[in-house]
């Protein structure tokens, strides 16, 4: 089954599993994501109320071909807007209030060029070649998160500046996702001698969050930076290559910035998806100069 016959088989067979809902109409829409990305997202509207959650189809999509039967995907999105319908009503009842947002305020550091239709409809603060934005979380549990971009409109409603925006969020994001910095195992990089140099490869370092999204917000964080290169005793090459992660690479003499370029290019063509895709610029952080594009 071909994905668009997947979606007319969505829409078609999903009202059977809705009959506790007074369903009037099931439709998708095309819906631009971080980076221009384009998702299929699928819209239900009822006759009860006038929101309407949507539910991005790739990933069911996916499913499906990896052996997941059709009823169980059916089960899945239903279950899905029914969390997501509650959801939505909760945070359209206490978005009108800060109050009830200022301990969920966080950061997500984007592409500036892909994302520039965005930014002009939302605060945000220029980082070299990336834009720090803001989201407030409206539920995170073991199963994923939702968040939705802090508009103009919303920064308005609510009565804040940027620059307080930028505070809340800069103490929330390190609770809402508490950093991890790992070293990669060497055979991660089997094969990547030929980029990186035989020795420099050992020296690598993954930076993310307990949760595993939204890691790449943390190189902002010049005390986080700072830590990770005294620890260390080196200046290290960082590769944002995705919004989730950073990759830190200790700076060696062997360590040619000609090859990093190659390999976050190579990273980014193959393992990132659109959606995530932050950045193919090569920073360097050193303790004495801080962090700059090379």
């Amino acid at each position: 089954m071909s994905f668009e016959e997947f979606i007319e088989k969505v829409k078609r067979d999903l009202g059977d599993y809705l009959l506790n809902y007074n369903v009037v109409k099931i439709y998708v829409k095309e819906v631009y994501k971080n980076n221009g990305v384009l998702y299929n997202g699928l819209v239900i509207r009822t006759g009860d109320n006038d929101i309407a959650p949507t539910i991005y189809l790739e990933p069911y999509y996916r499913a499906y071909k990896n052996g997941i039967s059709m009823n169980d995907i059916m089960v899945n999105i239903r279950d899905e807007y029914a969390a997501s319908l509650e959801n939505a009503k909760k945070a359209e009842e206490q978005m009108q209030f800060l109050s009830e947002y200022r301990e969920r305020i966080f950061i997500k550091v984007v592409n500036y060029e892909k994302n520039k239709e965005e930014l002009a409809d939302c605060p945000y603060i220029p980082f070299h070649d990336l834009a720090i934005t803001f989201r407030y979380m409206v539920f995170k549990d073991k199963k994923g998160m939702s968040s939705v971009i802090v508009t103009n409109r919303l920064a308005k409603e609510w009565d804040i500046e940027t620059k307080e925006l930028f505070k809340l969020a800069f103490e929330n994001t390190k609770k809402i996702f508490p950093p991890i910095v790992s070293r990669l195992d060497d055979v991660l990089f089997e094969g990547m001698e030929e980029y990186i140099g035989e020795a420099a490869y050992s020296g690598f370092y993954l930076m993310s969050s307990d949760c595993g999204l939204n890691g790449s917000a943390y190189i902002i964080y010049k005390d986080y930076l700072s830590e990770l290169s005294q620890k260390n005793d080196c200046n290290f090459y960082i590769i944002p290559s995705s919004v989730n992660e950073l990759i830190f690479v200790q700076d060696k003499a062997d360590c040619n910035t000609e090859n990093l370029r190659m390999l976050i290019k190579d990273i980014n063509e193959l393992l990132v998806p659109g959606v995530d895709f932050l950045s193919d610029s090569i920073y360097y952080y050193s303790v004495s100069d801080g962090l700059s594009i090379i």
